[in-house]
């Protein structure tokens, strides 16, 4: 059942719903207007906009594509410029000096970024040229990226969803 309420000069503890799960109906109410969302365990939540609804996303599943989408651009560029400002400020070095440059510091770059993560951390594999390596790296992002993925969809707000994470922060007895 869907409840339309009109606010006419009530303050916002005024509207309270029993829109949570469980339920004492059948099905939960469907209320918008409602300023508080009960469950038939007498907690409540306030149905106010959360911070990524009021930065215009619908859901945190959004904010996460769009995030990991903007990061993943980031890097790409950042790698696009470095690669042109490389070629551009080495463009009249002769090609052997060029090489002989290029390899002082591949070697020196790989010392740095394996003193920075860890020769026994599996982003190492990153640093290879072993495919085998690059695959179990690939994987091991993977997973953490779905795990991640997983505390995103338990984090969204949805008092009718039984299997959410979502907590209650509010006590409101029946009278």
């Amino acid at each position: 059942p869907s409840i339309k309420l009109e606010k006419r000069g009530f303050n916002e503890s005024s509207f309270i719903a029993d829109c949570g799960v469980p339920s004492v109906f059948d099905a939960p109410l469907i209320c918008l207007d409602c300023t508080m969302c009960c469950n038939s365990k007498s907690e409540c939540y306030p149905t106010e906009e959360t911070n990524i609804q009021k930065s215009n996303f619908s859901s945190y599943k959004e904010f996460t594509w769009v995030f990991f989408l903007s990061d993943t651009g980031i890097v790409i560029m950042i790698f696009l410029v470095s690669f042109m400002a490389d070629k551009y400020n080495h463009r009249s070095e002769p090609i052997q000096s060029s090489i002989q440059r290029s390899e002082s510091m591949k070697r020196r770059a790989k010392k740095y970024a394996f003193d920075k993560m860890g020769e026994r951390s599996v982003y190492s594999f990153f640093l290879g040229k072993n495919w085998c390596g690059w695959m179990i790296a690939l994987a091991v992002l993977g997973v953490q990226l779905w795990v991640l993925f997983v505390f995103v969809i338990g984090a969204e707000q949805d008092l009718s969803d039984d299997k959410s994470d979502f907590v209650f922060t509010w006590k409101c007895f029946r009278d």
